[in-house]
């Protein structure tokens, strides 16, 4: 991948993964999907996945 990524398409390509697999990626493979991406937005993209995904199911 190349381009001006952030945390919001690491959040979004953990979306599409648990998706298609039911299955969380795990930081190894983020880190090697976005080798450009600072280790800080890979975890940032992590967080917001953890965020949305523990508030699913919640009452609103």
């Amino acid at each position: 991948m190349s381009g001006a990524w952030n945390y919001w398409h690491v959040y979004h390509f953990m979306v599409t993964y648990y998706q298609n697999t039911g299955l969380v990626p795990e930081r190894s493979v983020l880190l090697a999907e976005f080798p450009s991406l600072d280790p800080e937005q890979v975890d940032e993209g992590i967080a917001e996945f953890n965020l949305v995904m523990g508030k699913r199911g919640e009452a609103g």
